[in-house]
């Protein structure tokens, strides 16, 4: 039966200690320890810098430190191997601060013999990494916690934009209406259609925020998984902008679909249909009136992934506000250029589903130029090998 094998770095100045102690090593059966001797603290460093070993065994009493200075020093200098204090007889007190400290173990040279080494030597290599995994379980629950922490300010900062999006329009919508209602007569023909136009935009941004929502909510179910499928680009992407065409001709805006006839991408299509409405409701948001948005789509052969965009020549973004925009806890929103409302969450919903259908989405954007989103999805179920 071949010997278990492990390195050591004894510290230790005192040649008769450092030969006592490899002998009682030799008495364990079952076990070879390859040994590194090192007559002083510098020394050790050095040796430290060029290798790696099992356990450290260190004699406080050398040359060029004072007590316990030498363990805190290999103490900071590494913490990946345990490290086993040597006590003169008298030192039992400076032993106990030792493992206080971080050592893993000490033992007075006067009790030292074989058996209570080997104890020793080996309670402190499962004592560190005991220790080490509890250390690696504290990190991770800690990482866990702040991302815990994290998620509930950003859902909270997202109630709060939902409470404040579907009490300001629906506020204005009641005391319209109350208006209409109690004197109707008093009012011009053309104040009472300004007004019922009013409600109607206010309502009609509500309704998009109520299934904004709604899809959101329904993605945060971990028990609904994605149900993608081949689909016609053109097709899926003319029937998601058909009930947006009203809203860009009240401001004159072209829409244009060029995708291409042929064009396949596979993905789920209730989401995909909830990504292209956000996207050119948004275009149409901060286009001005008489001006153009453009959906199509890009392909590199062999890429397995198809890049569909949409532009507009619009207000644009600057560099400073695109950092906002998918950050949920910004809660970032702008007015459109007619003083359309806007939640502020229609993107980072889109990110979200975009990802869950192995896709990614980046936004290119000039102040006063225009933007263009552009998200990639998958062409076909067998996904490309850069995606995960």
């Amino acid at each position: 039966m071949n010997a278990l094998s492990f390195s050591l770095l004894h510290v230790e100045d005192n040649e008769g200690d450092a030969i006592i102690l490899e002998d009682l090593l030799e008495d364990a059966r079952g076990f070879r320890f390859n040994i590194t001797l090192a007559t002083s603290l510098a020394a050790a460093m050095q040796i430290l810098d060029a290798d790696t070993f099992d356990i450290i065994i260190l004699d406080l009493g050398l040359p060029d430190s004072m007590e316990l200075q030498a363990l805190e020093i290999i103490l900071n200098k590494t913490d990946h191997a345990p490290i086993m204090v040597v006590t003169g007889m008298d030192d039992e007190q400076l032993g106990q601060k030792a493992i206080k400290m971080g050592a893993q173990a000490y033992i007075p040279k006067n009790e030292m013999n074989s058996r209570s080494l080997i104890q020793s030597v080996f309670y402190s290599m499962e004592r560190h990494k005991h220790l080490k995994r509890i250390r690696n379980a504290e990190a991770e629950l800690e990482e866990n916690y702040k991302l815990l922490e994290e998620a509930n300010k950003s859902k909270d900062k997202l109630l709060s934009i939902i409470a404040h999006d579907l009490k300001g329009p629906m506020s204005s919508v009641s005391g319209l209406l109350t208006m209409l209602t109690k004197d109707y007569d008093d009012f011009t023909e053309k104040q009472r259609k300004d007004y019922l136009r009013i409600c109607q935009e206010n309502t009609s941004t509500t309704y998009q925020l109520i299934e904004t929502i709604l899809a959101w909510a329904q993605s945060q179910n971990n028990h609904k998984n994605i149900s993608p499928e081949l689909l016609n680009a053109k097709e899926l992407i003319q029937g998601s902008i058909a009930s947006l065409q009203p809203v860009a001709a009240v401001k004159n805006i072209k829409l244009s679909n060029i995708v291409k006839e042929s064009q396949l991408l596979y993905a789920d299509p209730d989401m995909i249909t909830t990504i292209v409405r956000n996207i050119v409701s948004n275009a149409i948001k901060f286009t001005y009136p008489n001006g153009k948005v453009e959906i199509g789509s890009l392909q590199e052969p062999g890429n397995g992934m198809i890049s569909l965009y949409v532009k507009d020549n619009g207000v644009g973004i600057s560099r400073d506000d695109k950092k906002k925009i998918l950050d949920i806890s910004e809660g970032y929103t702008t007015p459109g250029t007619e003083n359309e409302k806007g939640t502020g969450f229609g993107l980072i919903l889109c990110k979200e589903f975009i990802e869950k259908n192995k896709g990614n989405l980046w936004i290119e954007s000039e102040k006063e130029k225009g933007t263009t989103v552009t998200f990639s999805v998958p062409t076909s179920p067998i996904q490309p090998e850069n995606q995960s």
